[in-house]
């Protein structure tokens, strides 16, 4: 009798498991589990830089940075989106952050950004022979930050995240 009942429990198992098994997954829905938020929610932003603060200067070497708070940087978009920064290059175009410009043997540049739910810090740091510049020099520096959540990353797998004008096109970003 307890050999009959152990039998039909690991048949009932053993069905139970092959039924799952069996089961055929459509890869066009699938994620992994996890937070993903709102599946269209791209937030993008262009922000004229005026608040750099000092965090070194040696009167050669410098370190500034520019925070700028912002909702879009949700906690979803921190663990599985995206947070891409640019850089007006003064010509029509952006630069994708880290940027840097290596001048020549007597100066170079560099910017830079990093990022926590809720806010954005823009680094701007070198080096110029000629004296450092002060942080009132970068004022008027403009960036474009832009948030993408995890579902819109999933369904632009292949999309040049370094490009701005690929972005704007693929997420329909509005000037």
């Amino acid at each position: 009798m307890k050999t009959s009942k152990l039998f039909l429990c690991l048949a009932i198992g053993s069905s139970l498991l092959l039924l799952n098994g069996c089961k055929k997954d459509d890869d066009s829905t699938y994620q992994p589990k996890g937070t993903y938020g709102n599946a269209n929610l791209t937030s993008s932003s262009t922000v004229t830089l005026n608040n750099w603060s000092s965090d070194f200067n040696d009167g050669i070497n410098y370190e500034y940075t520019s925070v700028i708070n912002w909702p879009a940087i949700t906690q979803a978009v921190k663990d599985n989106g995206i947070v891409m920064a640019y850089v007006d290059d003064g010509a029509g175009g952006w630069l994708a952050l880290p940027y840097t410009d290596a001048g020549d043997s007597y100066y170079s540049y560099s910017f830079n950004f990093s990022f926590k739910v809720g806010s954005i810090s823009i680094i701007a740091n070198g080096f110029d022979d000629l004296g450092a510049p002060a942080t009132t020099d970068f004022n008027g520096t403009i960036i474009r930050i832009v948030a993408i959540s995890p579902a819109t990353r999933a369904a632009n797998p292949n999309l040049d995240y370094k490009n701005f004008n690929a972005v704007k096109v693929a997420l329909h970003l509005k000037d």
